[in-house]
């Protein structure tokens, strides 16, 4: 269809042409929103991926252990570095055509063997549907139930004949080729479960209540989906019906649902792109989909205000799910940086012929301290360097380091917003702490300070005031007995996180 293309197009623009960029702008974070259930998703990810060249990934998928579908764990269980349903579609690319269209067609594969491969790496999870999806007019499902439901892959490759969770493959088999880290970014699933186990506890919805949201919302709703779309649900019923004829009662339903998905998949694929700055509004934390996102003139804000009423559970776990993934972002960014920083320290010292440059290119897991907070030192004094370089006329501005992260566009907007946002949960970590002084009286003890002794100035029984500012400062409470005397002392301050090896 002529709109699902142009909808691919519009977000794969907006991914390559307004990034997010880091507090540092080291890093250029591209978010590239997909309609997880709809064709060509495949391909737009294997445009955008040949168009950036990244350094690494962030896949909106949940981190799964090996044999959790059987129930494997202790020493045989290890972490995959992706689902399994991966492998499954990389182990039939070909048959599914994805050496001509990136997994999105146009081969032929046996569907019966591939879901028979798909239902034995099946990780079911008790994150359920809302009560209201059966009214939902735009489907925006997550990568998880790629995940938790495998199988209505091989439903869809016999339904319609392209394959669901392709993007990913395609992802995965382009972050090979080019040697970067591919990354599950989502949270794993016993965390989600624990979620909706929360927000279904404290929901009550009274049926005046529903029938209030569906009064003139729905059909509202039904109005923004693309006429396409609309002319083909005309029909699809009637073809599922006839496919499905000699089927098992269970397995007509499992394709009705497959179909059903599909089909609100292409309305959501048929979104544009949002404007920059359009999207959740607030500081994002819980409420901020439902409460500020239709506020702009885009069709994809109003969608997704729209749909936040009709499903208020799902999107709720929706903020979650994209402030997990938001600081996956982060931590991911900064380590980007790290390793951009190392190459750019040894490119420096290897033109310059400084001594010691081979030792100051070792991955920074084998140096020690000292040799980390020193080549940290170097790096900031050549990129205080590079800036005042920059400055002068005719000088060429090293690009910053590419993070390309592919994931729902329903989180597209709540990322941005929480991103802009310095009071945003996202930043929680990197807020500064101070203390006030302390008020603990001075004890009576005669106990003798070592402090004291060898030339230090606090007197027995002060709590001392010097605590550690940043990330684990602790042991500055209490006493001298137990109390760590000096406080904080050891802890990371703001700013200055020990870098970790990249992979």
């Amino acid at each position: 269809m002529a709109e699902l293309e142009a909808s691919a197009e519009e977000w794969a623009a907006a991914c390559l042409e307004a990034p997010l960029m880091t507090r540092n702008g080291g890093v250029a974070v591209h978010l590239l929103g997909l309609a997880h259930f709809s064709p060509g998703q495949a391909a737009s990810v294997k445009r955008v991926v040949e168009s950036l060249a990244p350094q690494a990934m962030l896949l909106e998928l949940p981190p799964c252990v090996s044999g959790a579908a059987n129930g494997t764990t202790g020493a045989r269980a290890r972490v995959l570095p992706y689902p399994a349903f991966i492998d499954v579609l990389l182990d039939h690319w070909d048959e599914l055509g994805g050496s001509s269209s990136g997994g999105s067609g146009g081969g032929w594969v046996d569907s019966v063997v591939l879901e028979k491969a798909l239902s034995d790496v099946a990780t079911p999870a008790r994150v359920g549907r809302d009560l209201l999806d059966p009214y939902e007019c735009f489907g925006l499902y997550p990568g998880a139930d790629y995940v938790t439901r495998p199988q209505q892959i091989s439903h869809c490759v016999q339904l319609f004949g392209f394959a669901p969770g392709a993007e990913y493959a395609a992802a995965v088999r382009a972050a090979q080729r080019l040697g970067v880290p591919a990354l599950c970014a989502d949270a794993p699933l016993k965390l989600q479960e624990r979620w909706a186990a929360e927000l279904a506890s404290g929901f009550t919805p009274r049926e005046a209540d529903v029938l209030g949201v569906l009064d003139g919302l729905h059909s509202r709703m039904q109005a923004e989906v693309a006429g396409c779309v609309q002319d083909w649900d005309l029909t699809l019923p009637a073809a599922v019906t006839e496919a499905c004829e000699g089927m098992g009662e269970n397995a007509a339903r499992d394709r009705m649902l497959a179909a059903f998905k599909v089909s609100r998949a292409m309305a959501a694929g048929c979104l544009p792109a949002p404007l920059h700055g359009d999207g959740a509004a607030g500081g994002g934390g819980e409420g901020a989909v439902a409460s500020g996102v239709g506020e702009g003139a885009c069709a994809t804000a109003r969608a997704l205000a729209s749909q936040a009423q009709l499903q208020p559970l799902k999107f709720r776990f929706l903020e979650r799910s994209t402030l997990h993934i938001g600081r996956q972002v982060v931590e991911v960014s900064a380590r980007v940086a790290a390793a951009a920083a190392d190459a750019a320290a040894a490119a420096a010292a290897a033109a310059t012929g400084a001594p010691g440059a081979s030792q100051d290119a070792a991955p920074q897991s084998s140096r020690g301290p000292e040799q980390q907070a020193q080549q940290a030192q170097q790096a900031q004094q050549a990129q205080q360097g590079q800036q005042g370089q920059q400055a002068q006329p005719g000088q060429a501005q090293r690009p910053p380091a590419r993070v390309l992260v592919l994931l729902g566009r329903q989180h597209v907007p709540l990322l941005r917003a929480m991103w802009g946002d310095a009071g945003s949960l996202l930043y929680r970590g990197d807020v500064p702490r101070t203390f006030a002084p302390s008020v603990v009286e001075p004890a009576t003890s005669a106990e003798p300070d070592p402090d004291t002794e060898h030339g230090g100035s606090r007197r027995v029984g002060h709590v001392s005031t010097q605590m550690g500012g940043g990330r684990g400062g602790g042991g500055g409470g209490g006493g001298d007995r137990g109390g760590g005397r000096g406080g904080g002392g050891g802890g990371v301050t703001a700013g200055q996180r020990t870098a970790q090896p990249f992979p």
